[in-house]
């Protein structure tokens, strides 16, 4: 007979109890007693239990599938004195002399605590799935060996054997499971391949059996740490915290044991902390006067029938945390303390103690001696200072950094109280410091027979206390000509001194200030303890004499050969070299460096005064071409560079344009000079049949059309395809004239 009652399954005779979801079912009927019985079931998406409790159903079934879920099999056999065996890793079920196969899919659990049977049973843990394995209330053994990762065994009641080989590790544990005993866990291969075991009796290791409390080579867990937060407690609260939840010992306390110490960064709480049985207690006290103090609480594992191995990371264990409360001892009577908001507070002539709170906050300690009370946030953020008219200040002044966006400044105090230990302001050991500030330096232009000075302070300076944090100044300069005319004192200041007359030369100074350490260390790493500017300054050469230029005999001149890049002639920056193409193949190829991003100047001499074209100048860099023009008569044009060495070249434009048949063997001069301003600009003539200006990407270039037939062409290159956008600002606003671009 069969009926169904609250998604059971109940059989006559044979009898099956599922309280599950069935998704299929193999059926068959007999037609001797009418039984339908179950051989094939596949279960649904929940977490069932399917029970057998009698030999004969236990023959009809084939397999059965749990599905998704954690699934349980219930084995409530009569057994009495028959031998029960099971073999998990092939399905086979022996009881007694008969042999049934079952086998298991997507199944979690098994529970035979229903099954009676003097001998207990046997079983045979698989290498391929995990079980939670409950054995009877009689003396079960459990063999493990290769069992599959984190297999549990129950041993329930009786006296159970568990059966091993060559284990990696024994560890007897306390605590994974609170209701059970005998925690054991057995590692194999490596740490991530273990067997959980929970109250079993017996231990068969290499064929030698032991009681659990007799096996000899247990190991054990190193300290499991947990995370703990930072703990802001107020007034008059006391608060505990039990150190065994978050430095955790896994391990059975009679094997293992633990213990805890702490210290304090702050001792003005010495008596406001204690640790009893591993439960520290914090007691804040009654004042207004709050400490956040960094608490490191250390775990150290301690022999009981374990000897611990010291030498091992695990065995000891430190985590820290910030503790902010109340202090029990009030700090002063003149006590002031401002609020979260935007405070002025103001002291008298009387000795005061002001605590900094958040907030932008003024504080002015006037008169007698004063003090300013920080707790730990505030600590290794606090800078003495120097103020000036834009940062308010004087020699006894402090900026505190109270939280990542607010700050206060105190001027006229004496003393740092920082979590309870007071310093004078000369004694405080961990000050921070201010970057270096700085403003652009104009150019300089130098009359000839006269001196002029530039206080570089002005421009780079630091805020620092000078005591604590100083400052030094270097500087190069581009050009050797003025070199033993610019001087630059250890206070900073610069003295340019012109010559009387003559050839006036432009040199760009690069001037580095550098933050010195004194009573504070500087971090050279951090890009604010160095700064650099660079300006212009412009003067007559001092060694300057009327016969330099009487003629062109004195003049440098090219050395031949030098057509290909190897044999480059060396150009330095405002000095004039003289060449000649000696036919229309030849080619002058001359090298400067550049030290830096400079506007360059490259001004061509030409031994003609012609309208039409006769040379091409050429600046590159290996393949890319910086500059490129066409010259007749004496011709200046600029291009900015970038720091590094460059190529010039000279040469008739009869071999790259043959429609023109122009050439020259006469002298020409070469020089470059360094501009005083970045700017860049189109190279004419840049049409059709010229070559276009070069131009970088992200960079503005000024051009203009010189008549309506004007065409300026520009070519950039491009290391990657790619959107690029072309920005084109007109000079006119009009629907009717305008621009093809």
């Amino acid at each position: 007979m069969l009926k169904n009652n609250n998604n059971s399954l109940y059989f006559s005779k044979d009898f099956y109890q599922a309280s599950l979801e069935i998704k299929t079912a193999a059926i068959e009927f007999s037609s001797d007693d009418f039984i339908m019985r179950i051989k094939d079931l596949t279960l649904g998406s929940n977490d069932d239990n399917y029970r057998i409790d009698s030999i004969t159903s236990f023959r009809n079934l084939n397999f059965i599938d749990g599905g998704d879920g954690f699934d349980w099999v219930y084995l409530s056999l009569p057994l009495g004195n028959i031998n029960y065996e099971i073999n998990l890793n092939n399905g086979s079920w022996k009881i007694g002399d008969e042999t049934i196969f079952l086998n298991l899919s997507n199944v979690e659990g098994l529970y035979f605590g229903g099954t009676v049977t003097d001998k207990g049973v046997t079983i045979y843990t698989d290498p391929y799935n995990a079980y939670n394995i409950w054995g009877t209330e009689y003396d079960d053994r459990f063999h493990i060996n290769n069992a599959a990762n984190k297999t549990y065994i129950i041993g329930n009641k009786g006296n159970d054997k568990v059966i091993f080989d060559n284990p990696l590790s024994v560890i007897r544990t306390e605590g994974i499971f609170d209701d059970q005993e005998n925690e054991i866990v057995v590692y194999y291969g490596d740490s991530n391949d273990y067997t959980v075991l929970l109250d079993v009796d017996e231990l068969q290791v290499n064929g030698i059996t032991y009681k659990v409390d007799d096996y000899p080579n247990y190991t054990y867990f190193p300290i499991i740490e947990e995370p703990i937060e930072d703990k802001d407690l107020g007034k008059n609260i006391k608060q505990q915290l039990d150190l065994k939840t978050v430095l955790r010992n896994l391990n059975y306390s009679e094997y293992v044991g633990i213990e805890y110490t702490f210290t304090s960064s702050n001792s003005k709480f010495d008596d406001q902390i204690f640790i009893e049985n591993g439960v520290i207690t914090f007691e804040s006290g009654n004042t207004d006067e709050f400490i956040t103090s960094t608490i490191t609480v250390t775990a150290n594992l301690t022999d009981g029938k374990i000897n611990i191995d010291e030498s091992l990371s695990g065995s000891s264990k430190t985590i820290s945390f910030k503790l902010r409360m109340a202090d029990n001892d009030e700090l002063s009577s003149n006590t002031i303390t401002g609020t979260s908001g935007d405070d002025v507070l103001n002291g008298t002539n009387e000795n005061e103690v002001f605590v900094i709170t958040d907030g932008f906050d003024k504080i002015d300690g006037g008169g007698g001696t004063d003090t300013i009370f920080i707790d730990e946030n505030g600590y290794r953020n606090i800078i003495r200072y120097i103020g000036d008219e834009s940062f308010w200040g004087n020699s006894n002044s402090l900026y505190i950094k109270v939280n990542e966006d607010e700050y206060t400044r105190v001027i006229n105090v004496e003393k740092i109280n920082n979590n309870g230990v007071e310093w004078s302001l000369n004694e405080f050991p961990n000050y921070g410091y201010f970057g270096i500030a700085s403003k652009d330096v104009g150019d300089i232009t130098v009359n000839d027979n006269t001196s002029s000075q530039l206080d570089i302070t002005d421009y780079l300076w630091s805020r620092n206390y000078p005591d604590n944090v100083g400052i030094k100044y270097t500087y190069t300069s581009s050009g050797q000509e003025l070199s033993d005319q610019i001087s630059l004192s250890s206070n900073g200041v610069f003295t340019f001194n012109a010559g009387s007359e003559g050839k006036k030369f432009t040199s760009s100074i690069t001037v580095t200030a550098e933050l010195v350490g004194k009573r504070v260390n500087i971090n050279e790493d951090w890009e604010g303890s160095k700064e650099t500017k660079t300006f212009f300054v412009t003067m007559s050469d001092d060694d300057y004499s009327p016969s330099d230029n009487s003629s062109t005999d004195n003049l440098r001149r090219e050395e031949e050969p030098n057509d290909l890049s190897e044999d480059a002639n060396s150009l330095t920056l405002n000095n004039t070299i003289t060449g000649n193409l000696s036919n229309s193949s030849d080619q002058d190829l001359y090298r400067i460096n550049i030290d830096r991003l400079s506007n360059i100047e490259i001004e061509f001499g030409s031994p003609l005064e012609t309208s039409e074209y006769f040379f091409e100048v050429v600046v590159f860099d290996g393949d890319k071409v910086w500059a490129w023009k066409l010259v007749g008569a004496d011709e200046k044009f600029s291009v900015v560079l970038e720091e590094g060495p460059y190529d010039i070249y000279v040469r008739s434009i009869l071999e790259p344009y043959p429609g023109f048949e122009n050439f020259s063997s006469s002298d020409y001069t070469l020089n470059v000079k360094v501009l005083p301003n970045i700017e860049y600009s189109e190279l004419e003539p840049n049409g059709a049949e010229f070559p276009a200006t070069p131009i970088i990407l992200n960079e503005e270039f000024v051009g203009n059309l010189s008549t309506s037939d004007d065409i300026d062409g520009f070519f950039f290159s491009i290391e990657e395809p790619g959107n690029y956008k072309i920005y084109f600002n007109s000079p006119i606003n009009s629907n009717e004239n305008y621009f093809y671009v």
